[in-house]
């Protein structure tokens, strides 16, 4: 993996992030991910990290006011971010459509190696179409009529 260098900003930014953040931050890297990529435009503005194992990419990004995370496919779809909410459906678990920010990362480190077997060769194309499909009907639940 190549060596990503910050600008100072956002340095300063990211030493303020949540506890919630860091220990995901933690958790992915000691789960054998490295920051692959850093985005960020001022310091109020929207600043995201990517982490990547080459198997699996989970970007954490401020935007906005509110930190999100997502979760993709590094191998077939990696422009194809999933929110660990619709990847706890996948899994059967009920929850709110809209969970907190530590409610996404206790999704993804009590769930961890599950979501990572959904992406295996022989899983794979049927956990997108599944997971396609649930995030369509979220949709339809959030904004009915659309």
């Amino acid at each position: 993996m190549a060596c990503v260098s910050f600008p100072r900003e956002y340095v300063d930014f990211m030493s303020k992030t949540p506890d919630a953040v860091q220990r995901l931050k933690n958790f992915l890297v000691a789960r054998g991910m490295s920051l692959v990529r850093s985005e960020g435009r001022g310091v109020d503005m929207a600043h995201a990290a990517v982490y990547s194992d080459g198997y699996l990419a989970v970007r954490v990004e401020f935007d906005r006011g509110g930190w999100l995370i997502w979760v993709a496919d590094a191998i077939d779809q990696p422009g194809t971010w999933y929110d660990p909410a619709v990847l706890r459906e996948v899994l059967g678990q009920a929850g709110s459509d809209s969970p907190s920010l530590e409610e996404n990362v206790t999704i993804l480190q009590s769930n961890w190696d599950t979501i990572r077997s959904l992406f295996r060769p022989e899983r794979r194309q049927e956990t997108h179409d599944r997971l396609d499909t649930l995030r369509k009907q979220r949709v339809h639940r959030l904004f009915p009529g659309w």
